[in-house]
């Protein structure tokens, strides 16, 4: 699997303010070598590798018709300190649609026994898909543990955008200078925010060009750790085009009030073609008026999100209610207009939300821009509840990854084609409204050394995932060949190689059972190799019925929060037959009571009681807090890890 590149600045490190203020792209080439130190070498040779330089420009032109173009530069340069590693960084993708584009490019390898290897535009290898589209590549496949390689290009773009952000992705290695630049004609000038860790930029003017500057050297590596949403935590730089001072040195660009105008006319504003296109899919859903406006709702979304296949695309033409009603196909801003205007036939109020994905972006609710405004959410007033756009997502129960976050709400104003803007909270679900419930029933055949077991497994709420919708979608014929057989078998057979799963039964997979029933899965366990028996004992592990659980393990004082995607609680009930003629020796053994603090916001409690020739075993666990800071982590790694502790309980019985 592709490494994920991070690097943290939420340790101490010093600012260069000058490294890149005079940059100039059309004489860009390779950095000055780098000599380390004995002790850098020491330090960094038991990482995968040590970023010796990371850049990146944004250089904004008048061209002569007055029309602005865009110079981006991007330039790396790593010692190499594990084959690992090599593979990350020997190919060198040029981001670009065409080659004529490419102003400057470059790639140095410096060998460990000071060889060097050099290539330039010439040496360019063009890599075509099955979709016909081309990469541009420079590559070292020499490359090799110990060698420094280094790569730059320059590339001109035509489509410019004056606002976003660029995210300082590299591995889990320390960097020793990071730059980004952004340069401009004087009279222009950009907001250029750093965020986790990354300082603002520095703003100079010389000879009539800005230079807009983040410039930091020697950055600490930092761990990706467990149960963090370590994307969100990476350095970035936010940017947003703020100012043309030529025609007006006090106004702003760029800001919230001139995107909710925008949103408006996205989500209201339709030709006649459309509104005949969204009359007709009101009348195939049939909305039953005599339910109530909260069912009508309901019932609105559920047709939507079974009958209109969701794609990943930003297209304008997936938010056409006419080719959306023709094709079937929509995409996550046209699935909420969509929904935003058959609610409105009904008589039914919502309000467009847009916020971000928390675990990519936290949203920042003090940023006067567009750039946080990614997911796209529908508020109902009436009835309190949230949805967003995913298959999976119900009123009252939006998709986790924007649950819990900030967001814009755009209010209309009465009588008036405008929104009004407020920061508002998406809640957090409550955990009762996601359940993960087993219910197991064992039997032990000493003479077959046989754990026998039934097994019921109810299922709702964000557990599910989409494991409902696809079994709805898809033919029974087709599991097998759509992995679906591989994941019930996973689902009843609790993760656990041993377990051999039969007579499977699966209950509400109909597209009106989608998140508004649980998935219930029910079936037999057979294992033939946990069964232990000696001349007077037996013993199996009953902690493998609760599901496996994945410890935390935490050597070193956590830098991340803990973050949890969404609150949960899990229950599980086991009753163990005693086999004739013995009696557990070991009940008391599996009592566990362990809470993430004294307000009990997680917890793992297990209980057990004899019930005539029966052992009764609950665990409870749930989890209703989806935050902490790394350093009030301890309590909910203690309840994470009792879960996966009790995975090992095994019950023992001697012969009376």
């Amino acid at each position: 699997m592709k490494k994920t590149f991070i690097f943290s600045l939420l340790f101490c490190a010093a600012i260069n303010l000058n490294a890149q203020i005079g940059l100039n792209l059309d004489k860009h080439t390779f950095i000055p070598e780098v000599k380390l130190t004995a002790e850098e070498e020491k330090i960094y040779e038991k990482d995968d590798a040590y970023c010796l330089y990371y850049g990146k420009a944004f250089d904004y032109r008048l061209n002569d018709a007055g029309q602005i173009e865009l110079y981006e530069m991007l330039h790396f340069s790593f010692k190499i300190y594990s084959k690992d590693f090599v593979d990350d960084v020997n190919m060198f993708e040029i981001n670009t649609s065409s080659k004529k584009n490419i102003i400057s490019c470059g790639g140095k390898l410096t060998k460990a026994d000071g060889k060097i290897e050099t290539l330039g535009k010439k040496d360019i290898t063009e890599d075509i898909d099955d979709d016909n589209d081309t990469t541009f590549l420079l590559k070292f496949p020499t490359a090799n543990t110990g060698d420094i390689i280094e790569f730059f290009y320059v590339v001109k773009r035509k489509n410019v955008s004056t606002s976003g952000f660029w995210r300082f992705l590299a591995s889990n290695v320390a960097v020793k200078q990071f730059d980004a630049t952004f340069i401009m004609p004087e009279h222009l000038s950009f907001d250029v925010i750093g965020y986790n860790g990354l300082p603002n930029a520095t703003d100079q003017v010389i000879d009539g060009t800005r230079y807009q500057c983040v410039s930091v050297q020697n950055l600490p590596k930092v761990k990706d750790e467990a149960m963090s949403f370590t994307r969100a935590h990476l350095p970035r730089v936010e940017y947003t085009f703020r100012y043309n001072y030529s025609n007006n040195k006090t106004k702003k660009l760029n800001t919230l009030d001139y995107f909710k105008d925008n949103i408006y006319v996205i989500y209201n504003e339709f030709d006649k073609k459309e509104q005949k296109a969204l009359q007709s899919i009101n009348s195939a859903i049939k909305v039953n008026k005599k339910s109530t406006p909260l069912e009508q709702a309901q019932q609105i979304e559920n047709y939507v999100k079974t009958n209109f296949n969701l794609m990943n695309i930003n297209a304008v033409v997936l938010r056409d209610f006419t080719f959306i009603n023709k094709n079937k196909l929509i995409n996550r801003s046209g699935c909420i207009k969509l929904l935003h205007n058959l609610f409105k036939i009904n008589n039914i109020k919502s309000e467009i939300v847009i916020t971000t994905d928390k675990t990519d972006v936290i949203f920042d609710a003090k940023a006067d821009n567009g750039n946080f405004l990614d997911e796209p959410l529908l508020y109902l007033p009436d009835f309190e509840q949230y949805t967003s756009a995913n298959e999976n997502a119900r009123i009252g129960l939006p998709s986790y990854f924007v649950s819990g976050c900030e967001g814009i709400i755009f209010k209309q104003l009465a009588n008036y084609s405008v929104y009004s803007t407020e920061v508002c909270k998406i809640p957090l679900a409550a955990a009762e409204k996601s359940q993960d419930n087993i219910d197991v029933k064992i039997k032990l055949d000493i003479d077959e050394n046989l754990i026998a077991a039934d097994i019921k497994r109810e299922i709702s709420g964000y557990p599910l995932g989409f494991l409902q919708i696809n079994l709805s979608i898809v033919d029974k014929k087709d599991y097998e060949e759509k992995g679906l057989n591989k994941r019930i078998d996973y689902y009843l057979g609790l993760g656990v190689e041993s377990f051999n799963v039969k007579n499977i039964k699966i209950e509400n997979i109909y597209k009106k059972d989608i998140i508004a029933k649980p998935l219930i899965l029910s079936g037999n366990i057979e294992d033939y190799h946990d069964l232990k028996k000696s001349a007077d004992t037996l013993a199996f592990t009953v902690g493998y019925f609760i599901g496996k659980q994945d410890p935390i393990k935490q050597d070193e004082p956590r830098t991340l929060p803990i973050e949890r995607h969404y609150n949960v609680q899990y229950k599980r009930t086991i009753e163990v037959e005693i086999p004739d003629g013995y009696k557990c020796v070991n009940i008391s053994d599996l009592n566990i009571e362990v809470f993430d603090s004294n307000n009990k916001t997680a917890a793992f409690v297990a209980t057990t009681q004899l019930a005539d020739n029966k052992i009764v075993i609950v665990c409870e666990e749930y989890y209703k807090r989806d935050f902490y800071p790394a350093n009030e982590t301890d309590g909910i790694i203690n309840v994470v890890n009792a879960a996966a502790d009790f995975n090992k309980k095994r019950l023992i019985f001697v012969k009376k």
